[in-house]
């Protein structure tokens, strides 16, 4: 028997055993690695089916043995399912402030958000780092959101109530390094950074950086000083002219990381 036949032979089974029919495939999960130290010998390099039982848990859809250690004596418990619990990336939108009128939940990126709101004026954001643009297919006015509650669009500093797309920033926990550059193509004046810079102008003696190389991390560009202005959201790459990170100019005033935990 395959997984895939035994995943749909656990999930009936959980149905019946747990009476929720709310048991369904996992949306964005489709496994979990088992390692040796919870789980059975057999499991501990494959990846378990995993299924959403309700409540933010995801269930193993068949039966694992689990290995239970008492003492120095190791146990071996047959048939039971493990359950997971998971943090639902979710953002939701609002056409109008203080979170009235239509809303739009949202669990990973879109291209394109304009057939679900016409406006948006107020943002929850449940859990993830997320980034919205004003225009679709990710282009327009950024903003950087992290979890918390934005009662109108001045909050997240937008320019007006246009979101049309968005897009999900992984979360980062290594190190952080960028090097910026005076001139296009990585020449000039270069100078690597490790943490964030609230002036550029203080520290890089420029006010505009015309290329960059981000080594390490997510990052967030900001034209003015004090992370103010337009923002730029910088994946790991090398970007050699500023258009390459959607701005028109090269003016850039702040930088800083993007380290918030979901």
């Amino acid at each position: 028997m395959d997984w895939r036949t035994a995943a749909n032979t656990g999930i009936d089974l959980l149905r019946r055993n747990t009476g929720d029919r709310r048991c369904q495939q996992a949306p964005t999960l489709s496994g979990f690695p088992g390692t040796g130290h919870h789980l059975g010998k057999e499991a501990a390099h494959t990846w378990l089916p995993l299924y959403y039982l309700g409540n933010n848990q995801l269930i193993s859809a068949v039966p694992v043995r689990v290995v239970s250690k008492i003492g120095k004596t190791f146990c071996n418990l047959h048939n039971f399912y493990i359950v997971f619990s998971i943090a639902v990336l979710q953002i939701i939108f609002y056409e109008d402030r203080n979170f009235q009128g239509r809303s739009h939940e949202c669990h990973s990126e879109c291209p394109d958000l304009s057939s679900y709101f016409r406006r948006c004026n107020s943002i929850r954001v449940e859990s993830g780092n997320w980034i919205l643009y004003e225009l679709p297919n990710y282009r327009g006015h950024q903003y950087f959101l992290h979890r918390g509650e934005y009662p109108d669009f001045q909050q997240w500093m937008g320019y007006n109530d246009s979101i049309r797309s968005v897009r999900l920033s992984p979360q980062h926990q290594g190190s952080f390094r960028i090097r910026i550059y005076e001139r296009e193509d990585f020449r000039g004046q270069m100078m690597e950074f490790t943490e964030d810079c609230p002036n550029v102008y203080e520290r890089f003696r420029y006010h505009d950086i015309h290329s960059v190389h981000v080594h390490d991390g997510f990052w967030m560009f900001y034209e003015e000083s004090n992370y103010k202005g337009r923002q730029y959201y910088l994946r790991p790459g090398e970007y050699r002219r500023y258009s390459d990170w959607g701005a028109t100019s090269p003016r850039i005033g702040s930088f800083r990381r993007l380290h918030h935990l979901y």
